[in-house]
């Protein structure tokens, strides 16, 4: 079974994709039994499971980070297991993933979610780590920053950045790590959801910003995010998670807020004022704070879970996946799992199409909790994959393949991937193939009898065209994060892509690498645009040749 989303059109298609119930034929006098499977539905040559071969089977986790730990070319991996966790690391080797011995933290740590960045640009990656603070001793400061120090046998420590961490106390959700001025330097989006030590009270979302190896906080800079009515703030909204795009193609990133329990979600778009950058909520506006349907009362939102930018009819403007919690009974004011189609105008506007896991049964729950846009059959239109979750046994990982048409058809049953209770999912090159894998975590939410495992999925589709690169930045960040890439095929389609790989609540990390899929098309260089202002007020804009099939590394 399966559901589908065909946009930019009024009919949706909706079925279903759970797992299938397997009864044992007994007597009438015995009690039935039922064997569930919690793994995927049916084996697939597509995917194929390789977590035991790859050295990963025995690892409980929650969530997982994808970086090139020990700079030596090869993506590493990064586990988390709970809220109050100490991180795992595995470092990729010929034979598989290998437990580090030689990289740690000076202090003792338990975090809910990490970000790997080099914010200092000494060539060796550091790390911002994140409580999820709710009426927990655990820590004073749920945000901190650690540099990272070679050690003794190629290792890396992890010290405190001193007067590069944050002073304050709040019920973070994630943050979004982007140079939001564009002067070369990372810079701090902290999303923060209710504060349960205030009695359920939302907190507001903060920026802060990297300057001479100090963070200091950007006073105002969301211009309305503490406008008040007498003793309340009426437009603070608790965040579940955020995410970076230049959604508006101006060169400079906007920011982009799901907010939960009917709140309207914020679109903050980026705009100068003076030499100062700020941000303009234009959610309302542009039809990105919620869906038409009003009648639900004051909060007739949704409760949004995540928004992810991605180019999938390939006009060179920017669409948005929107994950959703809902269920049959939720009054038909509350928003649904939505794709919001760029309509291409000089004011940014969206076409709203939602669709709904309804089984064809009266009742039912949906848990988008994540997604991501990947090419996973290298065809040159990226695809969808949406961790629905928390609603097991029928809540199952999702794979929305891109048809020529541009519908979107759950194709996770035949691909061998539809796990239930699926979490943290990222995508990787783990073999250097050109072909994106899958590493996703199958947690228990509700139901104590699944084993919390990890599964690393590799992809033996049929091979297309790819290229697949590393860009390296000097002036701009290093990690290059905020670049924007253009590619032209010979057969005259251009593919763009932005390079951001975290986000979502508490926020996994995909692979540094940018991987474009062609087809039967081919590409000859590209046009980088890095994330860094020039004197002149414009950004670096350079043209480099590409390997077609193959990794190409780009220096700034």
């Amino acid at each position: 079974m399966k559901y589908s989303l065909l946009l930019l059109s009024s009919a949706l298609l909706v079925t279903s994709c759970s797992s299938r119930v397997i009864k044992k034929k007994e007597k009438k006098s015995k009690t039935k039994q039922v064997k569930l499977n919690y793994g995927p539905s049916k084996s697939s040559s597509k995917f194929v499971d390789v977590t035991e071969k790859m050295g990963l089977s025995g690892i409980k986790a929650s969530r997982v980070y994808v970086y090139d730990i020990n700079s030596d070319g090869r993506e590493d991996l990064v586990f988390l297991n709970g809220n109050y966790s100490v991180p795992q690391f595995y470092l990729a080797t010929d034979e598989g993933f290998v437990k580090a011995k030689n990289i740690y933290f000076e202090d003792d740590v338990q975090v809910t979610f990490l970000q790997f960045a080099d914010l200092d640009k000494d060539g060796i990656v550091d790390v911002v780590t994140g409580i999820h603070n709710q009426k927990s001793a655990l820590t004073k400061k749920p945000l901190v920053s650690y540099k990272g120090s070679s050690s003794r046998n190629n290792g890396i420590v992890f010290r405190k950045f001193g007067e590069t961490s944050f002073d304050f106390i709040a019920p973070i959700s994630n943050v979004n790590i982007f140079d939001y001025d564009n002067d070369g330097y990372l810079d701090f989006f902290v999303a923060n959801w209710f504060d349960r030590n205030k009695e359920g009270e939302a907190i507001e979302n903060r920026l802060f910003t990297y300057k001479k190896g100090k963070v200091f906080e950007i006073s105002g800079a969301l211009t309305s995010e503490l406008d008040q009515r007498g003793d309340t703030y009426i437009n603070i909204a608790p965040t579940f998670s955020s995410s970076i795009c230049d959604i508006n193609n101006d060169g400079v990133p906007d920011i982009l807020t799901s907010n939960s329990a009917g709140h309207p979600n914020k679109l903050w778009l980026s705009t100068k004022r003076g030499k100062n950058t700020v941000y303009t909520d234009a959610g309302q506006s542009s039809g990105y704070s919620m869906d038409t349907i009003t009648s639900g009362g004051r909060y007739n939102g949704g409760n949004s879970t995540f928004a992810i930018c991605g180019d999938y009819n390939n006009d060179g403007y920017y669409d948005i996946a929107m994950g959703e919690i809902s269920h049959s009974l939720d009054l038909a004011s509350r928003d649904r799992s939505s794709i919001l189609t760029n309509k291409g105008l000089k004011k940014i506007s969206f076409i709203r199409t939602e669709y709904t896991n309804d089984e064809a049964k009266a009742n039912w729950n949906q848990g988008d909790m994540r997604g991501l846009w990947s090419d996973l059959n290298n065809d040159g239109l990226i695809d969808l994959i949406v961790d629905n979750s928390g609603f097991p046994p029928h809540s199952r990982l999702v794979s929305f393949v891109q048809e020529n048409d541009h519908e979107l058809v759950n194709r996770a049953p035949d691909l061998g991937i539809d796990i239930v209770n699926p979490s943290s999912t990222v995508v990787l090159d783990f073999n250097d193939d050109g072909r994106m894998d899958i590493l996703t975590i199958q947690t228990n939410t509700r139901d104590f009898r699944i084993g919390p495992r990890v599964y690393l999925f590799e992809n033996q589709l049929p091979q297309k065209n790819f290229i697949k690169l590393k860009l390296i930045g000097k002036k701009s960040n290093k990690e290059a994060y905020g670049a924007k890439i253009i590619a032209d095929t010979d057969k005259g389609s251009t593919l763009t892509r932005q390079h951001f790989p975290s986000f979502g609540q508490f926020q996994p990390q995909n692979t540094s690498y940018i991987h474009i899929g062609l087809g039967e098309e081919k590409v000859n260089e590209v046009v980088v645009e890095w994330p860094y202002l020039l004197k002149n007020g414009k950004k670096l804009r350079k043209t480099y040749p590409v390997l077609m099939n193959s990794t190409t590394i780009i220096k700034e």
